[in-house]
């Protein structure tokens, strides 16, 4: 490779930087560590080694709002060190806070899954992956892990995980899924489902969950919340204490007031 080359190359990676920099910087919605990270980033590139997963994991804490330069400082320095380190990191931090954008924000309306109709009713079934779930708690309380909720919440805490609105067969429905964290409770998420229907004929309703192990059922009976028994977070969270390890399926089903369920 020639000298002209090494320069292009140099020369585009620092564009990009300034490129990403300015792209984060201009985020109101990250916290200050975030934002005060690529300001420190000086220096020239020794050779650095990060995998893929490690890399993911710190720039998602960085966008949470840890302090990356106390909780990993052998990564703050190798990445202080090297512009091509830092380049990779704040291209990770934009893709990841990209996709939680796109993937946790409980205001838009997820579509169903599946919809199963015929003239005896319907069923409809929503899906979140684990992901989705982790990242709905994330975007509602950006850097507060599990297992510090009661320091942070001494009041309950509503999280939305999922909210849709659907036709079928001419039924509008419309459906939340909401877990409540309580400080007198902390081993346990209470989970509530809430419908609206204007539908064609009297309909009978139930609300079915199945989260890892929990799979419980409510009778629909009007609007408001219908509160679900309670979920233990042991049954849902990984060792660790901070992460989902299970996809949920709610499934909502309809039939005439005349059969049964």
């Amino acid at each position: 490779m020639s000298a002209s080359d090494d320069f292009s190359g140099a020369d585009w990676v620092k564009r990009r930087l300034a490129e990403l920099r300015q792209q984060l910087g201009q985020s109101g919605d990250l916290p200050e560590p975030a934002r005060q990270l690529w300001e420190r980033l000086r220096g020239e590139p020794p050779p650095s080694e990060v995998d893929d997963a490690s890399m993911r994991e710190i720039a998602q804490a960085a966008l949470n709002g840890m302090d990356i330069e106390a909780s990993y400082p052998v990564f703050f320095d190798m990445l202080v060190a090297d512009k091509r380190l830092q380049a990779e990191f704040l291209r990770v931090m934009a893709a990841l806070e990209e996709q939680n954008q796109a993937d946790s924000a409980p205001a838009a309306s997820r579509p169903p899954r599946h919809i199963e109709a015929t003239a005896n009713g319907w069923r409809v079934i929503w899906e979140l992956t684990a992901a989705q779930i982790q990242a709905a708690f994330e975007w509602q309380k950006p850097g507060r892990a599990y297992r510090d909720m009661p320091a942070y919440a001494p009041t309950p805490s509503h999280f939305l995980l999922l909210q849709s609105r659907t036709d079928v067969m001419g039924d509008e429905v419309a459906v939340a899924l909401n877990a409540a964290y309580q400080a007198e409770s902390p081993d346990a998420l209470q989970l509530s489902v809430s419908v609206g229907a204007q539908t064609t004929r009297p309909m009978s309703m139930q609300a079915q969950v199945r989260w890892g192990a929990y799979d419980q059922t409510v009778v629909i009976t009007g609007t408001g919340d219908h509160p679900l028994p309670a979920a233990a977070l042991a049954d849902l969270l990984d060792e660790t204490g901070e992460q989902f390890r299970h996809d949920l399926r709610l499934t909502l089903a309809a039939r005439p007031r005349e059969a049964t369920l």
